[in-house]
């Protein structure tokens, strides 16, 4: 289904707000230079900036929308187009009750009211908001695309990587061929390695081989060191609990948490945080 197809995200504040100042700027090329809904008998020796005013509720709903979207990414990881037009649909229509208000105090001098409210809606913002939200829709693709997002696949879609991964015993026998992104982490058992991963049904199953963990990181480079016992591959990984002296991981699909040593700490703090300004 076309909504649930990835959007590509960012968390960068820079090209937000450069998109946010965008869509301001062209409501108000719309309103001082087109001047629509008879915008052009109203009469006031600040009347430019007076209209600019409204543009300033675009760029203020864009930013808190921006931010009530990291919460989402933040706590779901991941973003579609369903997601995206819901909240630019929700921005617009933020900007849509302030500037309400803030047409009414300026511009009418009327009473506040559902009715006033609802012809402010449909005969003035209706034909508008198309103007303004579908230039954003198609920065926020591009930009975000070129200058520095990505298109973020949920979780629960993780499986579709096929891509295969080896990994043998000391013999060099091959014992546990798996897609490289249905790994979830590799624990340390004195002389062997305890492999946890997927099915295609999203079970989880473990698999022991007689090997070392450094072995299975040379063959896994995916895999990322967060203890001296443990592998873990980073897109499972919901938070890091704890602080530097004693932090564990949360994982998805399992219950358990797995220790993160000292020395691993900061490393895992930034590799989580690189990961989540993409």
């Amino acid at each position: 289904m076309f909504l649930n197809k990835p959007f590509p995200f960012t968390k960068l504040y820079k090209i937000h707000l450069i998109i946010a100042g965008i869509g301001g700027c062209i409501l108000a090329f719309i309103l001082i230079f087109l001047q629509p809904f008879e915008t052009v008998y109203f009469q006031h020796q600040f009347k430019n900036l007076l209209l600019f005013g409204y543009s300033i509720f675009v760029f203020i709903g864009y930013l808190i929308f921006h931010f009530l979207e990291n919460l989402y990414f933040k706590k779901y990881n991941s973003w579609n187009w369903g997601n995206e037009i819901a909240f630019r649909l929700g921005s617009g229509f933020f900007g849509i009750l302030m500037g309400y208000f803030y047409h009414t105090y300026v511009f009418s001098s009327g009473s506040y009211s559902i009715y006033t409210l609802l012809l402010f809606i449909f005969y003035i913002c209706l034909p508008i908001l198309p103007l303004v939200e579908a230039p954003i829709l198609l920065l926020r693709y591009i930009m975000i695309k070129e200058l520095g997002g990505k298109e973020v696949v949920p979780n629960s879609n993780i499986l579709e990587e096929k891509t295969l991964v080896s990994f043998t015993n000391y013999s060099g026998k091959e014992e546990l061929v798996v897609p490289q992104n249905a790994l979830i982490y590799v624990s340390s058992l004195d002389n062997y390695v305890q492999f946890y991963y997927l099915d295609d049904d999203k079970k989880t199953h473990k698999k022991i081989i007689r090997n070392t963990l450094s072995n299975v990181q040379d063959t896994g480079n995916f895999l990322t060191r967060i203890h001296r016992s443990y592998l873990v591959n980073i897109n499972y990984i919901k938070q890091i609990n704890g602080n530097s002296q004693k932090s564990t991981l949360s994982l998805d699909y399992l219950e358990e948490q797995l220790p993160v040593s000292k020395s691993q700490y900061k490393n895992i703090k930034n590799t989580l945080s690189s990961r989540h300004k993409t």
